[in-house]
């Protein structure tokens, strides 16, 4: 556990694994078995049954490594392949279809890196990574302390969460990437996350319904998520949801994630603009599948964003309400949580393909009220010739002088292109010097 004020300095290459090492492999019938540690105690959650091996495979936290590569773990003795590992839960022996001889073997099995209730603590400069941890934790875990300074570090591999968030945390021009549930989550007041990548990350298979992909933030008060690239990661891109207020989204770019690129939900006030946001989602036909969703939540402006939408999955922008009840009252004072007063403006919607619409979704059934409630104006809406209904309310898909009926979209311009004109453009990637070294500032 840190002490106030501590800095944690590392020299160049330097690592903090919390992985054991495992040695002394000897035949076992066709396989190659070693003793390692007692199993740990399986991890919560729930698993994407549409990735996971079991229902049960994501909690396991142990992680296998041979020179510093991952493994894939199987549950059974019999799926045991080349490339995968497997551990007997009963005794903690580890099996390989082959001799490792002299290679590195290691397996994930501390908790975490960094934790506690410590002040104004300083990491950087680090690798992190290996570390069994639970489900909704970090290898780095600030959520009881404050003013944590988090700064060019490599978190990776952790079987949970690689950067957990607390008061006054600033979090700049870290590379996390291939963490098992999340890459950055947490709450706090007065947040700063800049300049960090975030990618490959919900590699244990978490349910991204449930929490799972590159970032979520929950009961934040001013947080600043600036120039960000997160990018694909197996579940949603940025993501604040519960209770977040006077959230700042600007700057960052959100590509090619499973999950929704944007989603700000059952939370208000904030602003979401200049963000590239672009081929999320999947094949799924819903709103949750956008690259940008305003859900349950009030008085956000998404304002001069790029979006762009992928040929055959993923939507453009949408605002939901889902009538979820609002028991902490912490936003506003109404029973539920509702969609009033957002803006949409001054955004570019590119749909590249046949897929993908904007517009309101309420699962209520009363999209027109929702509709009523909130603005889509002065956008351009770029589109293959010929894909002309791209605005939805409710059940209906329509044109742009059908939504300019009903108040929508009014000043908002379409432009048509072929879709031979509407290849990759370049801002469909990190640019450089995101996730690299800072000019360190105290």
């Amino acid at each position: 556990m840190p002490k106030d004020g501590q800095v944690f300095e590392g020299k160049p290459g330097a690592v903090l694994s919390g992985a054991v090492r495992l040695e002394h492999f000897a035949r076992s019938d066709q396989y190659w078995k070693a003793a390692g540690p007692p199993p740990l105690p399986p991890s919560h959650g729930a698993c994407d049954r549409r990735v996971a091996a079991s229902a049960d495979a994501c909690r396991l936290r142990e992680a296998l490594f041979i020179d510093g590569a991952p493994l894939t773990r199987v549950l059974t003795l019999g799926q045991l392949r080349e490339g995968a590992w497997y551990q007997d839960r009963n005794t903690g022996d580890v099996f390989l279809t082959f001799d490792p001889g002299k290679r590195l073997v290691e397996l994930s099995y501390r908790s975490f890196a960094f934790y506690g209730g410590a002040q104004n603590v300083t990491i950087r400069h680090l690798t992190i990574e290996q570390y069994a941890t639970i489900a909704q934790h970090g290898a780095i875990e600030a959520i009881s302390a404050s003013g944590w300074v988090v700064v060019d570090n490599n978190v990776r591999f952790n079987s949970g969460t690689g950067i957990r968030t607390g008061d006054l945390m600033r979090v700049q021009s870290n590379r996390v990437s291939a963490n098992g549930q999340m890459g950055i989550a947490g709450s706090g007041a007065n947040l700063f996350i800049e300049s960090n990548e975030v990618t490959g990350n919900n590699t244990h298979a978490f349910d991204p319904a449930w929490e799972a992909g590159a970032t979520k933030f929950v009961k934040t008060d001013n947080l600043m998520f600036v120039r960000n690239c997160v990018h694909d990661n197996m579940g949603g891109g940025i993501w604040t949801d519960i209770d977040n207020r006077n959230a700042s989204i600007i700057g960052n770019w959100s590509l090619n994630n499973s999950g929704a690129g944007i989603g700000h939900e059952i939370s208000g006030h904030a602003i979401i603009a200049d963000n590239v946001s672009a081929l999320n989602g999947s094949r799924e036909n819903s709103p949750w599948a956008s690259q940008i969703i305003v859900s349950g939540s009030v008085d956000t402006l998404v304002w001069h964003n790029q979006i762009h939408v992928a040929p055959y999955s993923g939507h453009g922008i949408f605002v939901v309400e889902e009538g979820r009840p609002n028991e902490e009252k912490y936003i506003h004072e109404l029973p539920e949580y509702v969609s009033r007063g957002n803006v949409i403006m001054g955004n570019e919607i590119t749909y590249s393909g046949i897929a993908g619409v904007s517009g309101f979704y309420s699962s209520r059934g009363d999209a027109l009220a929702l509709a009523s409630a909130n603005l889509f104006e002065n956008n351009n809406i770029v589109v293959n010739e010929g894909e002309l209904r791209r605005f939805r309310i409710g059940g209906k898909v329509m044109k742009l002088y059908e939504a300019q009926a009903h108040g929508q979209e009014l000043r908002s311009r379409h432009a048509m292109k072929m879709p031979s004109d509407l290849q990759k453009p370049l801002y469909l990637a990190c640019p450089p010097g995101i996730g690299a070294r800072p000019v360190y500032r105290p």
